[in-house]
């Protein structure tokens, strides 16, 4: 080590170290999956409106109350999913342009669990990798996207000048295909298919005429926590499948 590296050694100042908390991932919430919370102020229950959902925190829209705590102070409540209610205290964290974001303290034991199999959709969903599209074998019919998860889970379309010519979509078994100019039908998976991105055979697949309504509310949960899928490829797979109930 020569003179002037001791010398700018020694005239270097440490940077202070800062203690970043972990956040686990934020799950959108829409009124489809009926999570409600409430908070005791001065002997009332008051509704909010819940932004986002983790297993460390959530997120509430500022608009749900007039007037609000200031950071660092906590609140209790209530969070209600379908079958189940938990009570929660929260400390609020920090305020963005619309929500308010607050970390759970001392929660209850099952409340991750309750989360989780609550969000199970939400979860395989936001565990989706999007694929390169330009390491994908290249389609006579259009562009290729791949957003896979493993053999459980995966979105796959090709799309030709905005139009989204082909798709399908696995969840646990569950398929449904369509595309532009195409029917769309739901069907159960009857084996692992190896090349995901191939079409399905129809060995593989046992069509259903009948599905059940709450399928679609399903895929709109899925569909919508899919990380890097544009909204606008969204709405239209989305009217893809509201076909099967129409």
């Amino acid at each position: 080590m020569n003179i002037l590296s001791k010398l700018f050694k020694k005239q270097k100042k440490e940077e202070p170290v800062k203690k970043i908390i972990p956040r686990a991932h934020r799950l959108k919430t829409t009124p489809l999956t009926h999570i409600r919370l409430t908070i005791e102020q001065e002997g009332q229950k008051i509704p909010l409106s819940i932004a986002n959902l983790s297993f460390s925190g959530i997120g509430i829209l500022q608009s749900s109350l007039s007037s609000w705590p200031s950071p660092g102070e906590t609140l209790s409540g209530t969070l209600f999913f379908q079958k189940e209610s938990i009570e929660v205290l929260i400390k609020i964290i920090h305020f963005s342009e619309t929500t308010v974001g607050c970390m759970f303290i001392d929660p209850a034991p099952h409340l991750s669990e309750t989360i989780k199999n609550y969000f199970d959709v939400e979860l395989n969903a936001a565990k989706l990798n999007f694929v390169n599209p330009k390491i994908l074998a290249q389609q006579s019919d259009g562009q290729p996207y791949w957003f896979q998860g493993g053999s459980h889970c995966e979105l796959y379309f090709v799309k030709n000048e905005g139009l989204i010519v082909r798709f399908h979509i696995s969840y646990f078994g569950n398929y449904i295909e369509g595309g532009e100019n195409l029917p769309t039908r739901y069907g159960m998976l009857n084996e692992d298919e190896s090349h995901p991105m191939k079409p399905k055979s129809s060995d593989t697949i046992r069509y259903l005429e009948q599905i059940d309504p709450s399928f679609l509310e399903q895929m709109k949960r899925f569909l919508e926590n899919i990380s890097k899928l544009e909204n606008e490829d969204k709405e239209k797979i989305l009217s893809f499948v509201s076909k099967l109930i129409s």
